[in-house]
């Protein structure tokens, strides 16, 4: 009777647990809207954030009526803006969320924040919602409430520009050291990207890099033990020897040399510590060889000798050819080096930037753009967009390129994708295709103006394409 009685209240006990673990979703207020049917919610507990580490935000969105485009698969994008004292927008980040027509209707997300850019008060939140045709559907308001700020800032440890690593007063020291993991760590944050695709990404905007790691079907739990834990979003794949760079790529890999610190995304070794966009680290060992070929066959059994003895065996036969090796081709599209400013507040193909190509069944097709071209707005943190399209369809991610100061002209950062060929949902069909890139100038409510080749400096439109 007493055992009965003990596993009762144990069991009791677990169900009051498991109740007061239940999470709280909470509406996010509307402040314009076109389609209130699409819900924004928070997790209650979420509205105060502790200043004194990382910030990760978890939301809930539905979005039954987003997905305006042709294809299966497309992005909806949310901008987070915090309102200062002066009641003026400051960009906080940016998010792009891939939806399924006809599939599920409700997506969770995680939104991860500087703690550096609030306070320990009231902070006022604004979150913008795109559709995939890149419309403005609503905007909601938010609070959070900020408390255990730190009383040190980002400038008293000399970190307040991209250029001062290894050089500032605290990073003096020769050897690669706390400092410079700390300064990394502020510019560099690490997503899990749940949209099925199987390459890691690098993302750069207003001077931070944004890694979105794969989270393949069957595959996640490896890609989760990346990630230290969920509040610094640090991944432990690192090599800070300071000796030679590493001979086998692997992706996500972090290196320092003692003059630069690299980061292997999509088997290229990317330089993050050089201030121009998109240009890559030294050049990756050679692939491995192709397997080795199947030996020939033995050769018949000689004849029977005289006195019944058996013949002697036969010569071996050639050895076979080797195995072929994989191939990677790459292809120059397009360049130009004409002047063009565009305006308009929908998208655009940019003149020049066009070519065909023909993709078969297991490619892999990699379309980069380069270049020089600048962004200018009539209002702080206004923005444009850019995207590729495949005979008219707009496939992979969005570029958001935002101005640094109202009226003031700012070089934009190079733009690529990677997509797999092939049958298979959210595959490229195999086939011919015109690519294209196409320029939204003015996404936001400002006037934007996006200049391709100012003063006939050059721009590029190139891909890889391997088979």
């Amino acid at each position: 009777m007493k055992i009965h009685t003990i596993l009762v209240l144990v069991i009791l006990s677990m169900a009051q647990l498991v109740a007061s673990a239940a999470v709280n979703w909470v509406p996010v207020s509307l402040i314009q809207s076109t389609d209130s049917n699409v819900n924004l919610q928070i997790i209650d507990e979420n509205q105060a954030v502790d200043l004194s580490k990382a910030i990760r935000l978890n939301f809930s969105l539905s979005h039954n009526s987003l997905h305006l485009a042709e294809t299966k698969f497309a992005s909806i994008g949310l901008d987070f803006f915090l309102i200062n004292e002066n009641g003026e927008r400051e960009f906080l980040a940016s998010q792009n969320l891939s939806v399924k027509k006809n599939g599920k209707k409700l997506s969770r997300f995680a939104l991860a924040l500087d703690p550096t850019a609030l306070s320990n008060d009231s902070n006022q939140v604004e979150i913008e919602l795109f559709n995939t045709e890149a419309d403005l559907v609503n905007i909601y308001g938010l609070e959070l409430i900020g408390f255990n700020k730190p009383d040190k800032s980002l400038d008293t440890l000399g970190l307040d520009r991209p250029a001062d690593i290894g050089t500032s007063a605290d990073c003096v020291e020769e050897q690669f050291g706390d400092c410079h993991l700390d300064y990394f760590f502020r510019k560099v944050r690490f997503e899990l990207d749940r949209t099925l695709k199987s390459q890691t990404q690098l993302v750069k905007e207003d001077g931070f890099y944004t890694v979105l790691l794969p989270s393949v079907k069957g595959s996640s739990k490896t890609i989760e033990k990346m990630v230290s834990d969920s509040s610094s979003d640090r991944i432990t794949l690192l090599d800070l020897d300071q000796s030679e760079l590493v001979t086998e790529l692997n992706d996500g890999l972090i290196e320092y040399d003692g003059e630069s610190l690299y980061f292997t995304v999509g088997d290229q070794r990317l330089n993050l510590t050089d201030t121009a966009a998109g240009v890559p680290g030294p050049e990756g060992p050679a692939g491995p060889q192709g397997p080795r070929g199947t030996d020939g066959g033995t050769g018949a059994t000689g004849p029977q000798g005289p006195a019944g003895a058996q013949g002697p065996a036969g010569v071996q036969g050639p050895q076979g050819p080797a195995g072929a090796d994989g191939s990677v081709t790459s292809l120059t599209l397009a360049s130009s080096t004409t002047t063009q400013a565009l305006t308009s507040d929908s998208y655009v193909d940019v003149s020049g930037m066009s070519a065909s190509v023909t993709v078969a069944d297991g490619d892999i097709i990699k379309v980069s753009f380069a270049g020089s071209y600048t962004v200018n707005g009539s209002k702080d943190d206004s923005y444009s967009r850019l995207r590729f399209t495949f005979n008219g369809i707009a496939r992979g991610p969005i570029l958001s390129v935002r101005n640094v100061k109202k009226n003031e002209d700012a070089y934009g950062p190079g733009h690529f994708m990677m997509l797999n060929c092939g049958n298979d949902a959210g595959e490229l069909a195999p086939g011919t295709y015109t690519v294209k890139l196409q320029a939204l100038a003015d996404a936001g409510d400002g006037s934007n103006t996006l200049t391709f080749g100012p003063g006939g400096e050059e721009y590029d439109l190139y891909l890889e394409l391997i088979n």
